[in-house]
């Protein structure tokens, strides 16, 4: 189903009152944004290009029934590269809720999908791994409880990568538990591990890969919780723990929950004071000592980062209340950067209630696709998102 969006252009007087020191302009229409599902809850957490430009596969979760938000399926949306559905298939029992967080291509043509499985009697939660070979037949689903978390459900931002020696790694936000999960291939579980707890919950893609190999998950620790620092967790290329380094920014509430390795070897963050409602943005040298740290200030919650094309920060989040709605409305947000921190295009997309994006990927082209949730006006229940942007 495809939806017409409407631009919000923010006026002058507001932008003052913000503080925004760079003119906002209203964005062009995206390439094209679409929505799948029924009459019930649907949702997309994850995203991956297909080979030779042969579009994409979405993972998510479905409902069945009208006016839920469980019994939940494991989603499958296949795509051509204009987000034109060209297929949809669901997983699921109906004793247990099953959700596809993240999904990744591996070198040998497989996918991978990370999951889990609910079951809504006990509460008990389930790691799920789920094989599907080239032509998305499905290969095989292994469940595997994880008593390191017990009944906490792993969130919608987790992360997956494939690891040098064929395993799968995910890193696990599940409601103030960070931690990774190790997948044989075959599904099993390696080993699952908590790294830390902290005080507030991770709001956003909180795992980058480095740019000599491995892995790094930047968190406000509970050890580091009262100090104006963070803490950035180093994993080797095979998913082993490295070591750990503290970076000095921001205050001591400053939690981290977006980071991504650029292509100059540096790295970004953005993070926000819980005190103070601040977001901070924060650039490291290789090595992870500070070089620049800034206020932001377009204040609105940007869970996704990514390099664009020509190497600024693309951000996207969503914006709680509005000037011109209802401050339950939750509007889809991309912003851009400069590696100097200076703000570029803003670009709001008007919705319902909660609009938001779970997964950011940048295509070959230079546009963005990014899925998440949405309930735009004519949308049943929460319809799963796909929309395409530029910088």
């Amino acid at each position: 189903m495809r939806i017409r969006l409407r631009f919000i252009l923010l006026l002058a007087p507001l932008i003052l009152f913000l503080g925004c020191e760079t003119e906002t302009v209203l964005p062009q229409a995206p390439d094209g944004a679409h929505t799948f599902g029924g009459m019930a809850n649907d949702l997309a957490s994850g995203i991956v290009a297909l080979p030779n430009n042969e579009g994409f596969l979405i993972v998510g979760g479905q409902t069945e029934k009208e006016n839920t938000r469980h019994d939940y399926d494991l989603l499958l949306v296949r795509t051509d590269m204009d987000g034109n559905e060209l297929w949809t298939k669901t997983f699921g029992y109906p004793d247990a809720d099953e959700v596809g967080w993240k999904v990744i291509r591996k070198p040998s043509g497989e996918y991978f999908i990370f999951g889990t499985k609910r079951y809504l009697e006990t509460g008990e939660t389930w790691f799920q791994a789920t094989m599907l070979d080239a032509d998305f037949n499905l290969i095989r689903q292994q469940n595997t409880s994880h008593e390191l978390f017990g009944t906490l459900q792993p969130q919608s931002m987790s992360k997956i990568y494939h690891l040098a020696d064929g395993n799968t790694l995910a890193i696990i936000d599940a409601n103030g538990f960070v931690g990774k999960v190790i997948f044989k291939p075959d599904g099993q579980v390696k080993e699952q591990v908590v790294l830390d707890r902290y005080e507030h919950p991770g709001l956003g893609s909180f795992c980058t890969t480095l740019t000599g190999g491995g892995y790094a998950l930047a968190m406000k620790t509970r050890e580091g919780y009262n100090v104006d620092s963070f803490a950035l967790y180093l994993l080797d290329e095979f998913g082993d723990y490295d070591r750990t380094e503290y970076v000095v920014a921001g205050d001591t509430t400053f939690q981290p929950f977006a980071i991504n390795s650029f292509s100059n070897g540096t790295y970004h963050l953005l993070g926000n004071s819980f005190y103070s409602g601040t977001n901070v943005m924060i650039q490291l040298d290789s090595s992870f000592h500070l070089l620049l740290e800034t206020v932001a200030t377009d204040q609105m919650r940007y869970n996704q980062l990514i390099e664009s094309s020509s190497g600024k920060l693309f951000f996207a989040g969503d914006a709680s209340g509005s000037a011109l709605e209802s401050p339950r409305i939750e509007n889809i947000v991309f912003r851009t950067f400069d590696q100097t921190h200076q703000a570029g295009i803003r670009k709001e997309f008007d919705g319902h209630e909660r609009d938001r994006i779970l997964d950011l990927v940048r295509l070959s082209d230079g546009r963005f696709a990014a899925v998440g949730q949405t309930e735009f006006y004519g949308a049943g229940g929460y319809d799963a998102l796909l929309i395409f942007t530029n910088e």
